[in-house]
């Protein structure tokens, strides 16, 4: 019996854990709610933006060039199909889109547009501008190509004296992805577009296939210069909304302004980066004509011109005789009887300039007044023989 004790005492003094039951697990709707939260405001965040941009023309005051993407090219494009105004499309370069600095009602574009809409009064008119910077006539081949099934009542292409004058051979599509982005890439095109790997060309694939497949993703960055303002690209390639704010903030109260070229600085390096002879053999000037003939073959009217060049460094660094004679080739790539070419190189005062080639507010408006009066007559004329269709498919009252 004397030994029992020492094990009872021993029992006695094991520990037992205060709460020994499990608690209940949550099930698993519960655990996953706040995810569950987050994905559906994103689809109604993506159904929202789908609405604003697939049902809408809500871009047709914005600048492509809003770090464009295929996706947000693709959208442009139904827009301008979806559009029932009178509606021109603009392709061009730098010149067209407008400095950063300017704001969006500034530009060429929306210039004609005003001044068009004031002699067409009660007729709503709409430019599209297509522009991208320091677009090629090969980038320029790609965005009319794909713009022409969206059936734009009028078309104007421009071209820029420095492309002509620059060797973009070594560049020879500084977009590539226009070409990628059309349902088959034009034969002449193709030698220019660079071959990827397995891994880049499935990269690439994938990318594209995901932001077209979401417009929250696709549509981020016309997104950002819809609410934020647009952002300088140098040196900021990403988007900032703390920056693009700033900037809008700027335009606004006038700190951030374009300036005049005169007194601020002179523009010696015009001579040397744009100064290569311009022949029959440009490399620049050879996709013109497919330009028009794509054009020709839509039933398009469309309408070209060599964009203005700042006179004074072209006087100063050029030979007069020689910058007639490139402007004179420069017209032949242009040449074609159904479409107008117009050279107004010399339309726009040396004080209106930015830098060789892009304006202040007053030189765009200027230059846009003097598209204008070269439009209305072909507009004219659109707009008569769409009442003439009109009225044929009208039906006779009946008695």
């Amino acid at each position: 019996m004397a030994t029992e004790i020492p094990e009872r005492e021993e029992l006695a003094s094991v520990v037992v854990a205060e709460q020994t039951e499990t608690s209940p697990s949550q099930p698993w709707f519960v655990t996953l709610r706040p995810w569950l939260f987050c994905l559906m405001f994103l689809v109604f965040v993506e159904m929202g933006v789908r609405v604003y941009f697939d049902t809408t023309t809500c871009l047709h005051d914005q600048r492509f060039d809003n770090f464009a993407n295929p996706a947000a090219e693709d959208v442009w494009v139904d827009q301008i199909a979806r559009d029932k105004a009178f509606k021109i499309v603009m392709i061009g370069d730098s010149v067209a889109v407008g400095p950063k600095l300017l704001r969006r009602n500034e530009t060429i574009a929306r210039y004609l547009e005003l001044k068009l809409q004031q002699e067409f009064a009660g007729r709503e008119i709409h430019v599209w501008n297509l522009s991208l910077p320091g677009a090629r006539s090969t980038d320029q081949l790609c965005i009319v190509l794909k713009a022409l099934p969206a059936k734009p009542d009028l078309v104007i292409v421009s071209g820029n004296y420095i492309t002509f004058s620059q060797d973009v051979s070594q560049l020879p599509l500084l977009h590539p992805w226009l070409a990628t982005n059309l349902n088959g890439a034009p034969e002449s095109i193709r030698p220019y577009l660079q071959k990827h790997n397995y891994k880049e060309t499935v990269d690439s694939a994938v990318t594209n296939a995901f932001e077209k497949s979401f417009r929250t993703i696709g549509m981020r960055q016309a997104i950002n210069a819809l609410v934020f303002g647009e952002q300088p690209r140098v040196p900021f390639e990403d988007p900032n909304p703390i920056l693009m704010t700033a900037v809008e903030t700027g335009k606004r109260i006038g700190i951030l302004q374009p300036r005049s070229w005169v007194g601020r600085a002179p523009l010696d390096n015009w001579r040397d980066k744009h100064a290569l002879p311009i022949t029959q053999n440009n490399f620049n000037g050879r996709f013109y004509p497919q330009i028009l003939e794509a054009l020709r073959k839509s039933g398009a009217p469309a309408l070209t011109y060599l964009t203005p060049q700042n006179p004074e460094p072209v006087a100063t660094y050029m030979p007069h005789e020689t910058y007639l004679a490139n402007r004179k080739a420069i017209a032949g790539f242009f040449h074609d009887p159904q479409t107008p070419f117009y050279d107004f190189s010399d339309s726009v005062p040396t004080d209106l300039f930015i830098d060789n080639d892009h304006m202040l507010p007053s030189g765009n408006e200027r230059l846009a007044g003097l598209i204008a009066e070269k439009m209305i007559p072909m507009i004219r004329m659109k707009l008569d023989s769409k009442n003439r269709q009109a009225s044929s498919r009208t039906p006779p009252p009946t008695r």
